[in-house]
């Protein structure tokens, strides 16, 4: 149980701001209110290019291929978990996209990844095994955010060895072990400890979106079926068991809650990430789902609860404030929300969901804005992300995240398929 303090500690403290218990502190980095050179960088591929330049600098060490957890490193553990290298990853994918990294940096991420490796359908370790570590519990979510950049790799048509889509389907085989037949239902947060048995929306989205993303993926045949129907079966879970219930106030039926706890008991806090994988559940089952003339609504239905959620997400955290949320939930969120862009966008000029495409990206954009051109969050001079004013070290998680958004934004800008965002 190599971090489970760390984790529990990040997410007990960032609950505590989410349900307005303390105040997001003021963030001094000693910087006036405008950084001329920081404004000097206008688009989103150059603004993520200068994130990634810096996360380069000051997170990544060549020789092993892996990251330290934060910059300085401080009292931190000499490397990263696997948590925030995955950040790190992802956004070095999405820079390749756009033309902003070659292969090569995707090569030394997924060198770096396999010090994380568990062998053949066993996953991912929360931190490097030997000789880097002693490797640690293994995050049902983590898991499934790997599996997602796997399939976004494939979906680029980058070459790997093994493949990308081979690395997917082995880590889902893991991700299965994960489905709480004992309870019943829903994937469990973590494998090893013994100590945990939370079932969250965040690891059972985040395993629906990977099964339906192969199922979409896969030949016809049993294992495509066998995706699908897990893929249904985690979707309807979260629904039935986490979906806001009427009389639960004005997100009935549009937010989802967090958790089911080991007791039973919910935990009913909105987190942005929820929303976000759910989000991107609802927009593959879309796709994946035939139209039936005897009942239109069924394909329907899911596209329509991506929206009425991504909606009330929006409006929600303008309300209590989007840094209420940690940045890298942010990001995740706003990465399936411009999953479903890609998506309505393919909808009749007629269709009510289409107009809902401006106001998406305009969200996604407005918030990226912020962080950029906020001196107490971006240290405008050296383009480090900082959060915490508790703390002097900057954190991975929290660049990769900028990182991931800018590059996801400028796939827009170059008219890129979004649906390839995984």
């Amino acid at each position: 149980m190599i971090d489970c303090y760390t984790r529990r500690t990040f997410l007990g403290r960032g609950a505590a701001v989410a349900a307005g218990l303390v105040a997001l502190p003021a963030l001094d980095t000693g910087f006036g209110p405008t950084v001329a050179n920081a404004h000097n960088v206008s688009g989103n591929a150059a603004r993520a290019r200068e994130l990634y330049a810096a996360m380069q600098k000051n997170f990544y060490l060549s020789d092993s291929k892996l990251y330290l957890e934060t910059s300085p490193r401080a009292r931190s553990n000499p490397y990263a978990y696997v948590w925030p290298f995955y950040e790190a990853l992802a956004g070095t994918i999405d820079l390749l996209g756009i033309g902003a990294v070659g292969k090569s940096d995707v090569d030394d991420r997924l060198v770096g990844l396999a010090k994380y490796y568990r062998g053949t359908g066993s996953g991912y370790d929360s931190y490097p095994r030997s000789s880097f570590g002693a490797g640690g519990d293994r995050y049902y979510d983590d898991n499934a955010w790997v599996a997602r950049a796997f399939i976004q790799l494939h979906r680029m048509g980058v070459q790997s060895s093994p493949s990308a889509l081979g690395s997917a389907q082995d880590t889902f085989r893991f991700l299965e072990t994960g489905w709480a037949d004992d309870r019943p239902g829903g994937v469990y947060w973590v494998k090893d400890g013994g100590w945990n048995f939370d079932r969250g929306t965040g690891p059972t989205g985040g395993f629906a979106k990977v099964a339906l993303h192969l199922s979409e993926l896969e030949a016809d045949g049993v294992q495509k079926a066998t995706h699908l129907d897990w893929g249904v079966r985690a979707y309807d879970w979260v629904t039935a068991n986490l979906l806001t219930k009427p009389g639960q106030g004005q997100y009935a039926g549009r937010l989802y809650w967090d958790k089911i706890l080991g007791d039973n008991t919910i935990d009913t806090r909105y987190w942005s990430y929820n929303q976000g994988v759910m989000i991107g559940a609802g927009v593959l089952l879309y796709r994946l789902t035939a139209d039936d003339p005897n009942d239109p609504t069924k394909k329907r239905k899911y596209l329509d609860q991506a929206v009425t959620t991504a909606d009330a997400a929006i409006a929600y955290y303008d309300s209590v404030g989007w840094y209420t949320q940690p940045v890298i939930f942010n990001s995740l969120f706003f990465r399936n929300l411009l999953l479903l862009c890609g998506e309505i966008a393919k909808l009749a000029p007629a269709d009510p969901a289409r107009a809902r495409y401006a106001t998406y990206l305009g969200a996604a954009q407005s918030f990226a804005n912020r962080v950029w051109d906020d001196p107490k969050v971006h240290n405008q001079q050296k383009h480090l992300i900082k959060f915490e004013e508790r703390t002097s070290a900057f954190k991975l998680r929290e660049q990769a995240a900028m990182v991931q958004l800018f590059a996801c934004l400028a796939w827009t800008d170059a008219k890129n398929d979004l649906s390839l965002l995984a």
